[in-house]
């Protein structure tokens, strides 16, 4: 588990700084001090920001753009990176990133390259990777840029994908919470008044219904417990793969996933294609950045038949079990002569995935909406079936 130790020390100068960073344990936190050729004054662990950090694994990415754009500007403009570091960092929200830029800083000040200081503070490989190329031939802030255009574009894939989730999983929630507050509340005020009244007869759903609520409330902590249960084994099933190769078969759903994963794919591509980043180690990076796994086991397969160097790109593109209209227009991009044709090329495919990606949400979120206004139906209908409905046949059968 990472932590995040806090210290006060002296830098080579004689300046007393402050900072914050990641390490394991204690003897490793000094150990990276040291590397920065500072004298430890103080090191403290922050159990605050520790407990932050745990329940984010990975950087905001529309604050990560934002970072990456603003850097790339100020080194541009002959801002020194640390500097640009230090001043970016001021404006970030995101504790693990603001963190990460703060190790960065102090690392750079002590005369480490940027993409190696990135490295070491955890940022994503295929970055650190892109600006270590670039900065040898003195372009760190146009791919600085670079990466931030890539990353604002993946946040809004990633905000439209997370929009088709989040509202069913809120009226799923609440009727959830609904069916378990009629249970518990309602039912029982139900059944006291029936009791109360001579002669009443229920139909016998409703009194079998009521039995089994009654059982419920008998043993109310132990249900409860088994329902809350229910609730977080459907969230384990629906967070599985098996529920993911389930939606996959549902043609909409696949070309959905298949369109965002391709769109971000190759705008990454694109970007590291033009940081001359070797084919066979772009495609190495992007078999862990994929998120399906069909497209995580091509880009493998890329990797190796680049590596192998007896098939050109353009080949080796339609024979790694890519999607046939990826395929097609990824090898006709490539075939598209120059570098910066190429990279145009890919980058507009990337554009046309995310336009076809913009088109089947609309879609699907249209689909999504109906079937959550008949479900919420369904659900109010079913609450009334077991409170209001039986009190009104009760009343009727004793006219």
């Amino acid at each position: 588990m990472q932590k995040v130790y806090r210290y006060t020390a002296k830098n080579r100068l004689g300046h007393i700084v402050e900072g914050a960073l990641f390490a394991p344990d204690q003897a490793f936190a000094m150990q990276s001090i040291r590397r920065l050729d500072a004298t430890l004054i103080d090191l403290r662990l922050s159990w605050a920001d520790t407990i932050n950090t745990f329940s984010r694994k990975h950087f905001d990415m529309r604050e990560l753009a934002q970072v990456y754009s603003t850097m790339g500007r100020r080194v541009e403009n002959g801002t020194e990176i640390p500097t640009a570091l230090r001043e970016t960092a001021e404006f970030v929200l995101d504790v693990r990133l603001k963190i990460a830029l703060g190790m960065a800083e102090a690392q750079t000040a002590a005369g480490q390259p940027m993409g190696n200081a990135f490295a070491t503070a955890g940022f994503p490989p295929r970055d650190c990777a892109m600006i270590m190329a670039m900065q040898q031939a003195g372009n760190t802030g146009s791919v600085l840029i670079a990466l931030g255009q890539d990353y604002r574009r993946l946040a809004t894939l990633q905000n439209k994908m997370r929009a088709l989730i989040y509202e069913p999983a809120f009226f799923f929630s609440l009727a959830y919470i609904m069916i378990w507050a009629a249970t518990v509340f309602a039912i029982p005020r139900i059944q006291n008044f029936f009791a109360q009244l001579p002669g009443a007869r229920l139909p016998g759903w409703v009194s079998t219904l009521y039995g089994a609520a009654g059982d419920f409330d008998a043993h109310l902590t132990v249900g409860t417990i088994l329902y809350v249960a229910g609730a977080i084994g459907l969230i384990w099933f629906i967070r599985s793969p098996m529920f993911g190769a389930l939606l996959d078969k549902i043609p909409v759903f696949r070309a959905l996933s298949e369109r965002s994963d391709h769109a971000a794919l190759w705008s990454s591509f694109a970007t590291m294609y033009d940081a001359a980043i070797a084919h066979h180690d772009i495609a190495r990076m992007l078999s862990s950045a994929a998120n399906r796994e069909d497209n995580k086991t091509a880009f493998v397969r890329l990797h190796r038949i680049l590596q192998s160097g007896q098939v050109a790109l353009a080949q080796a593109v339609q024979r790694v079990g890519f999607p046939a209209y990826i395929a097609s227009a990824v090898a006709r991009a490539l075939s598209a002569g120059d570098a910066t044709s190429v990279i145009a090329e890919l980058r507009i495919l990337s554009e046309n995935l995310g336009e076809d990606v913009d088109v089947l949400a609309t879609r699907v979120t249209k689909t999504i909406d109906i079937t959550l206004k008949l479900v919420m139906g369904l659900v109010l209908l079913a609450v009334a079936l077991v409170t209001v409905i039986p009190m009104v046949l009760s009343t009727l059968s004793q006219v």
